[in-house]
């Protein structure tokens, strides 16, 4: 019990330090993460989610480092996490971290269609963010997260660069995935694309 009050002791004064920054910056988004991180450290859940969220805009690799900390949120929280984190019109970055926690937490379709608006929009930035959903999810054997995967590839794909084939080989990752989910019909239609961009390259 000691160790906790002199832990939420100091907390007081970093948090307090943070804010004053931020107002020194004049950017009200300013040390969200590190705000996260002291909500989190405190238990307020929903607080570092909250402020995780509006910390992600910008920090994109920091704010998926830090939503691995979410991550442990009791599964009591979650939920009110994820409605927290998805409503209203979230920005690209916290639509991210949603999905990812959302897989991380075994809803992986869900997940998915959170995640999906986020890599809508051509970009290098954006065949990152679908690789990386498609990596988190390939550990999970369970149907659900094996679509959900071959969703992720499958926009891989699409906005895989030509050059180098590493369009081609995205193209085949998605068929494979496709029939791991039993979706052949799917897989056929990747396979069916992909075959057609080696005939308009030749």
């Amino acid at each position: 019990m000691g160790d906790a009050l002199e832990d939420a002791h100091r907390q007081r004064p970093a948090r307090d330090v943070l804010l004053l920054g931020r107002r020194a910056f004049g950017r009200p988004g300013a040390f969200g993460i590190e705000l996260a991180e002291l909500s989190q450290l405190s238990g307020d859940w929903e607080g570092a989610a909250a402020r995780m969220g509006r910390g992600a805009n910008g920090r994109a690799g920091a704010a998926a480092e830090r939503g691995e900390r979410v991550a442990e949120a009791p599964d009591a929280q979650r939920e009110r996490i994820a409605r927290l984190l998805t409503e209203g019109t979230p920005s690209t970055l916290t639509r991210r971290l949603a999905g990812e926690l959302l897989l991380n937490w075994g809803q992986p379709l869900r997940a998915w269609a959170v995640f999906e608006p986020s890599v809508a929009t051509p970009s290098a930035d954006a065949a990152f963010a679908a690789r990386r959903f498609a990596d988190l999810a390939a550990p999970a054997a369970r149907p659900t997260a094996r679509r959900a995967r071959a969703l992720a590839l499958a926009r891989y794909a699409d906005l895989a660069p030509e050059v180098g084939g590493a369009a081609a080989r995205a193209r085949a990752d998605a068929a494979r995935a496709f029939i791991e989910a039993g979706d052949r019909v799917a897989a056929r239609a990747r396979a069916r694309t992909g075959r057609a961009g080696l005939e308009c390259t030749s």
